[in-house]
């Protein structure tokens, strides 16, 4: 699950780094046929554009036309705000990519399309349901596709929703206690860290959350346990996973060093970036 995928200009639904390290990720899970797929959004007017007037950068958005989406039929609910909210689910597979599914709030008719309409929104309330639909939402889409899925990649914090809804599920469905369905949970989660500067990494408060509706029936104190108040995404990311990475062998000691005070906090290893040689590389060369 991630917030971005940079898999070709024609699908803007990425900012940067993130996006097409994501993109290519799925591409070179296609090369090598495995069972991967990509979880992630489908922002109407993507991250922005910008132009230069009077000698001064201009961010400007547009609404996009995605040809290349193929529409499943199916369709999640989930709840921010305390309004429910129906997400569309879509797919992308014509890139030469493993299976892509992008949640939709901003189809026509829909009152809710401001939680998909811009990537890292600046504002906190566009952010955080952005990050409900992905994370909470993102299970829930695949439950509705059918899917049978053992391993759930975080790719940043923005995804960690995710855990809290397998948490709930496990809690609901198979009548465990709070601690066995985290324990359970931990073990079906990897996660991957990308940002060195630990005043980077997203902090909310509980009492926002709670407004948001991010608790997803959990209580105040098991969010707190998690991930503290604020309630650190990074750090309840690794909470919830069972093994984490840094994206350089020099990123991962630094990642090791920023989050040692967490005692029980997934194992962070070094896994260097790569890119997918056919999409960067001339055949030429």
């Amino acid at each position: 699950m991630c917030m971005e995928y940079g898999l070709h200009e024609t699908l803007p639904v990425y900012a940067g780094g993130l996006g097409v390290l994501a993109g290519d990720y799925l591409k070179a899970a296609k090369d090598q046929n495995l069972p991967v797929i990509g979880i992630g959004i489908l922002w109407s007017q993507d991250y922005t554009e910008q132009t230069i007037k009077d000698g001064r950068p201009v961010n400007y958005y547009e609404n996009h036309d995605f040809e290349m989406v193929e529409p499943t039929g199916l369709e999640i609910k989930v709840e921010v705000r305390g309004e429910e909210v129906t997400c569309k689910i879509h797919k992308v597979d014509c890139y030469d990519n493993a299976t892509l599914y992008l949640l939709d709030a901003g189809y026509p008719g829909s009152k809710h399309g401001w939680m998909t309409k811009r990537l890292y929104h600046e504002a906190a309330q566009e952010r955080v349901a952005a990050e409900i639909i992905l994370g909470i939402g993102g299970v829930r889409a695949i439950r509705a596709l059918g899917l049978e899925v053992d391993i759930y990649h975080l790719n940043e914090g923005h995804a960690v929703f995710c855990g809290l809804e397998l948490i709930r599920e496990k809690m609901q469905l198979s009548n465990l206690s709070f601690h066995e369905a985290w324990e359970e949970t931990r073990r079906e989660i990897v996660f991957t860290t990308h940002t060195p500067v630990k005043a980077a990494h997203e902090l909310h408060s509980l009492d926002f959350l709670s407004y948001m509706g991010a608790f997803n029936g959990l209580t105040q104190e098991q969010l707190m346990e998690i991930g503290g108040d604020p309630f650190n995404m990074t750090a309840a990311s690794l909470l919830l996973s069972h093994l984490a990475n840094g994206v350089s062998k020099l990123h991962g000691r630094t990642a090791c060093r920023m989050w040692r005070e967490i005692g029980k906090a997934a194992c962070i290893i070094s896994i260097t970036n790569g890119v997918h040689k056919a999409t960067w590389q001339h055949p030429a060369i």
